[in-house]
Protein backbone atom coordinates (compact mmCIF):
# COMPACT_ATOMS: atom_id res chain seq x y z
CA UNK A 1 0.00 0.00 0.00
CA UNK A 2 1.16 3.49 -0.84
CA UNK A 3 2.55 5.26 2.25
CA UNK A 4 0.90 8.50 1.10
CA UNK A 5 -2.51 6.81 1.28
CA UNK A 6 -1.80 5.67 4.82
CA UNK A 7 -0.81 9.20 5.80
CA UNK A 8 -4.02 10.70 4.40
CA UNK A 9 -6.06 8.05 6.22
CA UNK A 10 -4.34 8.79 9.54
CA UNK A 11 -4.92 12.51 8.96
CA UNK A 12 -8.54 11.92 7.86
CA UNK A 13 -7.73 14.11 4.83
CA UNK A 14 -10.45 13.20 2.34
CA UNK A 15 -9.35 15.76 -0.27
CA UNK A 16 -5.78 14.45 -0.44
CA UNK A 17 -7.09 10.87 -0.33
CA UNK A 18 -9.39 11.47 -3.32
CA UNK A 19 -6.55 13.15 -5.20
CA UNK A 20 -4.27 10.14 -4.69
CA UNK A 21 -6.96 7.71 -5.84
CA UNK A 22 -7.72 9.84 -8.88
CA UNK A 23 -4.01 9.71 -9.72
CA UNK A 24 -3.92 5.93 -9.56
CA UNK A 25 -3.34 4.92 -5.93
CA UNK A 26 -5.17 1.68 -5.18
CA UNK A 27 -7.39 1.90 -2.06
CA UNK A 28 -7.88 -1.88 -2.18
CA UNK A 29 -4.17 -2.61 -1.82
CA UNK A 30 -3.16 -4.21 1.48
CA UNK A 31 -0.58 -2.95 3.93
CA UNK A 32 1.95 -5.25 5.65
CA UNK A 33 -0.66 -6.36 8.20
CA UNK A 34 -3.24 -7.24 5.56
CA UNK A 35 -5.49 -4.20 5.90
CA UNK A 36 -6.90 -2.16 3.04
CA UNK A 37 -7.88 1.51 3.23
CA UNK A 38 -11.36 0.70 4.53
CA UNK A 39 -9.91 -1.21 7.47
CA UNK A 40 -7.37 1.48 8.31
CA UNK A 41 -10.08 4.13 8.19
CA UNK A 42 -12.01 2.20 10.84
CA UNK A 43 -8.91 1.69 12.97
CA UNK A 44 -7.96 5.40 12.86
CA UNK A 45 -11.58 6.68 13.09
CA UNK A 46 -11.11 8.39 9.74
CA UNK A 47 -14.79 8.80 8.98
CA UNK A 48 -14.26 11.22 6.08
CA UNK A 49 -12.07 8.66 4.32
CA UNK A 50 -14.58 5.91 5.02
CA UNK A 51 -17.36 8.01 3.53
CA UNK A 52 -15.31 8.57 0.35
CA UNK A 53 -14.57 4.86 0.04
CA UNK A 54 -18.18 3.78 0.56
CA UNK A 55 -19.51 6.42 -1.82
CA UNK A 56 -17.18 5.10 -4.51
CA UNK A 57 -17.74 1.40 -3.84
CA UNK A 58 -20.42 0.42 -1.30
CA UNK A 59 -19.43 -3.25 -1.50
CA UNK A 60 -16.22 -2.61 0.46
CA UNK A 61 -18.36 -2.59 3.58
CA UNK A 62 -17.97 -6.38 3.31
CA UNK A 63 -14.20 -6.44 2.60
CA UNK A 64 -12.44 -9.00 4.77
CA UNK A 65 -8.93 -8.24 6.03
CA UNK A 66 -6.16 -10.80 6.12
CA UNK A 67 -6.97 -11.50 9.80
CA UNK A 68 -10.61 -12.11 8.75
CA UNK A 69 -11.93 -8.94 10.37
CA UNK A 70 -14.45 -6.72 8.60
CA UNK A 71 -14.75 -2.93 8.81
CA UNK A 72 -17.54 -2.84 11.39
CA UNK A 73 -15.60 -5.13 13.75
CA UNK A 74 -12.57 -2.87 13.54
CA UNK A 75 -14.66 0.24 14.13
CA UNK A 76 -16.25 -1.34 17.22
CA UNK A 77 -12.98 -2.66 18.64
CA UNK A 78 -11.35 0.76 18.20
CA UNK A 79 -14.35 2.74 19.49
CA UNK A 80 -14.51 4.58 16.17
CA UNK A 81 -17.91 6.15 16.75
CA UNK A 82 -17.94 8.38 13.68
CA UNK A 83 -16.99 5.42 11.51
CA UNK A 84 -19.79 3.38 13.04
CA UNK A 85 -22.22 6.13 12.06
CA UNK A 86 -20.89 6.15 8.48
CA UNK A 87 -21.00 2.35 8.27
CA UNK A 88 -24.54 2.27 9.64
CA UNK A 89 -25.75 4.88 7.18
CA UNK A 90 -24.26 3.00 4.23
CA UNK A 91 -25.39 -0.40 5.55
CA UNK A 92 -28.98 0.81 5.72
CA UNK A 93 -28.79 1.96 2.10
CA UNK A 94 -27.52 -1.52 1.16
CA UNK A 95 -30.17 -3.30 3.25
CA UNK A 96 -27.27 -4.72 5.26
CA UNK A 97 -29.05 -4.37 8.61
Amino acid sequence: MDARLIRTIRDNDAIAFKRLIDRGANPLALNKRGYASVHLACIYDSHRILDVLLDRDPSIIYQVAQDESVPIELAVSNASLECLRVLSRHAISLDFV
